[in-house]
């Protein structure tokens, strides 16, 4: 009798654990305007906001936990605010956290924020300037895109990791890669640092005032949409150090009339010029 009930008991502990699992869902919580979530290490993730203030001052606690983390489009296309302040306590802004806020003017980020999502301020088109603290370690992909207003960004000089130079153009720490342009600085001619190597993703994307760009012979790639959507950009030379031009570097830059591309290129992607309607003459070597 008991290696029967012994039989039944295995072959329903072998039953059990065929059984496919589900994840337990996790539920929004609410404390006011607030929706977040409890994480794994005790902390809160902001996840939502359904509130209608203009000047936000985001809590350091919410019921008792604190707040670390600013979910994937928590404040998404929230269309009062004008001013968000970022507490100590959050050590990441997640992507496009902030996304699509119109007439967001000011952000003042906290001492803690260590890294900041890819898009997390796309198109919030009143920012005119922004400052990232010395915690800040990583900065993801088009963070600042689409924000039109924006003439100035200014790193912290403790940062370890990131820089600007004088006219507010964010670089990482030793200026070796150009990040991102601030594409509401009213300048039209830029001359690219001779300490650059490498012009990033989207750096210059939008960028509708410059129509002339100087690229110094230390740069060897031009990475993807680096001077993409540049309307009045007339006179860019691409120098002999340039191997690499990535996709849709230049595409639906309306003004450019001709380019020459050096023979010193090895990798040219696709769509490098598309949507140039005013583009009538390209010069490409034979090595490409």
């Amino acid at each position: 009798m008991k290696k029967r009930i012994l039989s039944i008991f295995l072959v329903m502990v072998m039953l059990i654990t065929m059984l496919p699992t589900f994840a337990i869902p996790s539920f929004a919580l609410t404390s006011g305007d607030f929706e977040y979530e409890v994480l794994e290490d005790g902390t809160a993730e902001i996840t939502g906001y359904t509130g209608s203030a203009t000047d936000l001052e985001i809590p350091s606690t919410i019921d008792g936990f604190s707040v670390a983390k600013i979910g994937y489009e928590a404040f998404y296309n929230c269309e009062n605010l004008t001013s968000v302040t970022i507490p100590n306590s959050v050590t990441a802004i997640g992507d496009r956290a902030f996304c699509g806020c119109d007439i967001l003017t000011s952000v003042t980020i906290g001492n803690g924020v260590t890294t900041i999502g890819e898009m997390a301020f796309n198109a919030c088109q009143e920012i005119t300037d922004i400052t990232i603290p010395d915690s800040v370690t990583e900065i993801s992909l088009m963070a600042f895109h689409a924000c039109t207003s924006l003439t100035s960004i200014t790193v912290d000089s403790n940062n370890e990791y990131y820089s600007n130079d004088e006219f507010g153009v964010l670089f990482n720490k030793n200026k070796t890669e150009l990040i991102q342009y601030p594409i509401g600085n009213t300048r039209t001619d830029y001359t690219i640092p001779d300490s650059v190597i490498s012009i990033g993703d989207d750096a210059f994307r939008l960028c509708r005032n410059l129509t002339s760009i100087t690229i110094p012979n230390s740069v060897t790639k031009i990475s993807n949409h680096a001077f993409s959507n540049c309307d009045n950009l007339t006179d860019i030379l691409i120098p002999d150090s340039i191997t690499i031009i990535g996709n849709s570097a230049f595409s639906c830059c309306d003004s450019l009339t001709s380019i020459s591309i050096p023979d010193s290129i090895t990798i040219i992607h696709g769509d490098v010029f598309s949507g140039c309607v005013n583009l009538v003459s390209i010069t490409i070597p034979d090595s490409v």
